[in-house]
């Protein structure tokens, strides 16, 4: 009996290690609805369209400060750098505000409508409290003897030390299906 369980909590894991790893190849291509005009980014690419025009963006970022510097379909550009401060920043000699979107409206679509990435220290996390969790939660006896028991001779956990490790085992699995599903 003990050996299936162990295999059991093997395949668990393993599939949601490959649940982890297939949704963080998801596309990162978002769309960001602005005065009326709905833009689509591709931060792959480096892109940002309109539905009429395709701008080119780069962002350089450091500890200190952020540098984007968008670059419109004519070659014109705009750059902008932020800090814990504020920011400045500037247009190049032959833009024309006319013809292409305002870069503040293209830098604000860049900081505001990026979607919040899920880390993968999440997924790593994940992976460390799931198996703990069923662990504790299934085998509170020997979780319970690893933490407190070996200290002592013949000593037994009371019920309430072992319902107190399944509640743990149960809290840990629940954040580690969070971490994995955010």
């Amino acid at each position: 009996m003990r050996k299936t369980w162990i295999f059991i909590l093997i395949i668990l894991t393993l599939v949601l290690c490959g649940t982890a790893c297939q949704k963080q190849q998801t596309s990162s291509v978002y769309k960001v609805l602005k005065n009326e005009t709905t833009y689509t980014v591709d931060p792959e690419q480096g892109t940002i369209s309109d539905g009429t025009y395709i701008y080119y963006f780069s962002v350089q970022a450091n500890p200190n400060q952020t540098r984007m510097e968008i670059t419109y379909p004519d070659g014109s550009s705009y750059w902008w750098v932020s800090d814990e401060h504020g920011g400045y920043g500037g247009f190049s000699d032959d833009y024309d505000p006319e013809r292409f979107a305002d870069g503040f409206i293209l830098t604000d679509v860049l900081e505001s409508g990026q979607p919040r990435r899920s880390s993968s220290s999440g997924a790593g996390w994940s992976i460390l409290l799931i198996p703990l969790g069923l662990w504790n939660l299934i085998w509170p006896y020997s979780s319970w003897y690893l933490s407190h028991g070996w200290r002592y001779k013949n000593a037994e956990p009371s019920e309430a030390a072992l319902a107190l490790n399944r509640i743990g085992g149960a809290v840990l699995l629940a954040a580690g299906l969070i971490l994995l599903l955010a």
